[in-house]
């Protein structure tokens, strides 16, 4: 009999790639799944707001509800409440390319 940690670990994993295909046919990559430069995940968790920057990370945050480097901006979310972008040390250009489709996609100014 599985437990229900197996049980929550399975359908948030369903859920994770069914993200990745619908992020992957949302930014009309041709390759069937989203390039790194292409992938940004917008969850939420606790009353903050996170714009993550990878599918691992995703993945990671689903399980633990954090991610190791980020960049918060209290007040700054589209509905006024605290945003956190992640920031990877091996990508310098990710947490830019993070706020400006954020900043795009809701109209707000960071």
């Amino acid at each position: 009999m599985h437990s229900k940690h197996s049980l929550t670990t399975l359908l948030l994993s369903l859920f994770t790639c069914a993200a990745l295909f619908l992020v992957g046919c949302a930014t009309g990559d041709s390759g069937g799944g989203a390039s790194a430069e292409q992938f940004m995940a917008i969850t939420k968790h606790d009353g903050r707001t996170y714009v993550l920057g990878s599918a691992e990370t995703l993945v990671t945050f689903n399980e633990q509800k954090s991610i190791p480097y980020s960049k918060t901006y209290i007040g700054k979310a589209a509905d006024g409440g605290t945003i956190i972008f992640e920031i990877d040390k091996d990508d310098e250009g990710m947490q830019q390319r993070l706020i400006d489709a954020y900043s795009k996609q809701y109209n707000v100014e960071l």
